[in-house]
């Protein structure tokens, strides 16, 4: 039988931040939401990338998306960002081990608390891998937009790059250009997702739910 204790004060009164700041994000509010929400209206979306396409052909129609571009960039940034300092504030496991605990019985109290872990872990990992999946096709499309306008051979050319070349001074500071910064940023949710998921998987072990075939418990 698994024995185990709650935190120490400090860790749970910091724990119990984030559970309640996370519970708050809902269904709309979590930082990929509210970022994808801007960049739906400011990217068009998927459908953002083929107008970008476009615009390298045409041109200096480019020029017109560098400022959203920026801006729906650091929107993805600031979520991922988000989702890191929220998962970083959930301790490595839910409860500490018998060992640790002088095998005192888990009580109700404590698996409630558990079970309000695994959901916040869910939310985290969840909004992470919304975040990393639109910054994957960000960068995807992004790419097929420089292509296009490096393929170019007519007098656009030089304006489409313009606009490519006026985007990346942007974030030079800041990663080395515009597709590092997503990059960045895509790896950030990519590595919330992994570490919020396992934290996910810790409190569903402790309260029999269901965990992948590859899950060990860890020793604690």
């Amino acid at each position: 039988m698994y024995t185990y204790t709650q935190p120490g004060l400090g860790q749970w009164t910091r724990t119990e931040r984030v559970l309640e700041f996370v519970a708050k994000w809902g269904r709309n509010a979590s930082p990929f939401k509210i970022a994808s929400t801007y960049v739906k209206l400011h990217w068009k979306g998927i459908t953002f990338w083929r107008d970008v396409s476009k615009a390298a052909k045409a041109g200096r129609a480019l020029l017109a998306f560098v400022d959203k571009l920026e801006l729906g960039a650091r929107a993805l940034k600031k979520a991922t960002d988000e989702q890191r300092d929220a998962e970083a504030m959930l301790p490595g496991y839910p409860l500490q081990t018998g060992d640790k605990a002088g095998r005192v019985l888990v009580s109700a109290d404590e698996l409630d608390y558990v079970d309000r872990y695994l959901n916040t872990a869910a939310l985290i990992a969840n909004d992470a891998m919304s975040a990393r999946s639109d910054l994957d096709k960000a960068i995807a499309g992004w790419d097929a937009a420089v292509k296009q306008a490096n393929d170019s051979a007519d007098f656009t050319r030089a304006a489409a790059w313009e606009a490519i070349n006026k985007l990346n001074l942007r974030f030079h500071n800041e990663g080395g250009g515009f597709r590092a910064y997503l990059v960045n940023a895509r790896d950030v949710a990519a590595r919330v997702e992994s570490w919020a998921r396992l934290k996910q998987y810790h409190a569903a072990h402790i309260l029999n739910r269901w965990t992948p075939d590859w899950y060990t418990p860890p020793t604690i």
